[in-house]
């Protein structure tokens, strides 16, 4: 009876058979015309920017949001560009009870050898240990891990679990801003305000009620409301 290590092994040479098909070049046709580096360019480019196959795809069983294990994404990397390197590119920030985190990982071109550099970032949660103070180490590995993932999606599609990431992401962010504004009349009612005001010092008589209401949205727009009249 196979035990879980070799399961585990069986598991890791079907996915590096399976990148080993998505990532090996077509041979060039002898009566080919087009010159040999060409050809392994246009090559290079078709393969980063095809599909990836559903076997090296997972879902999230709580976002059912699809995704490629980082494991899979160190293999492709190794297939297409022999080796890869990341660096940490700035020092973790926090928002809003998360860590930021952001990495660059840095490949060379097969065929170029041009250094190319790719920028990930990552937010997870992170543990309260009270008085103000967070617990970082346990989620640096996992933020570290969702920034390289990350950064890889700039390479091409074969990277992408889903075609429109990006797309959806935006999409998202809009459809949240613009239901936050219609569940709260009086964040558009105040927003009108600022923005028909024609003086600095009507807008001023506008401070009081923008910084008792607490609302992101409506505090930016009177910053800029407020630059826009002082020019």
């Amino acid at each position: 009876m196979p035990t879980e290590e070799t399961k585990q092994l069986d598991l890791f040479k079907q996915v590096e058979d399976e990148v080993k098909k998505v990532t090996t070049p077509r041979k060039q046709r002898t009566d080919s015309k087009v010159d040999t580096e060409d050809y392994r360019l246009l090559e290079f480019n078709r393969i980063i920017n095809k599909r990836p196959p559903n076997k090296l795809i997972k879902e999230n069983p709580h976002f059912k949001n699809k995704y490629i294990p980082l494991q899979v994404v160190e293999i492709m990397l190794k297939a297409l560009f022999g080796s890869f390197q990341v660096e940490v590119a700035h020092a973790p920030g926090f928002s809003e009870g998360n860590i930021i985190f952001g990495i660059n990982l840095i490949v060379f071109h097969p065929i170029t050898k041009e250094r190319l550099v790719y920028y990930g970032v990552s937010a997870v949660p992170v543990t309260p240990i009270g008085g103000g103070v967070k617990d970082v180490h346990p989620h640096l590995p996992a933020a570290k891990s969702y920034a390289i993932m990350n950064a890889s999606k700039h390479i091409g599609q074969l990277f992408r679990a889903e075609a429109d990431d990006y797309t959806k992401v935006f999409e998202t962010y809009f459809e949240d801003k613009q239901k936050k504004i219609e569940a709260k009349p009086e964040v558009t009612r105040m927003i009108k305000m600022i923005n028909n005001a024609k003086t600095k010092k009507t807008l001023e008589k506008y401070r009081k009620d923008v910084e008792s209401m607490g609302d992101i949205e409506v505090s930016a727009a009177f910053e800029d409301k407020m630059k826009t009249l002082k020019k």
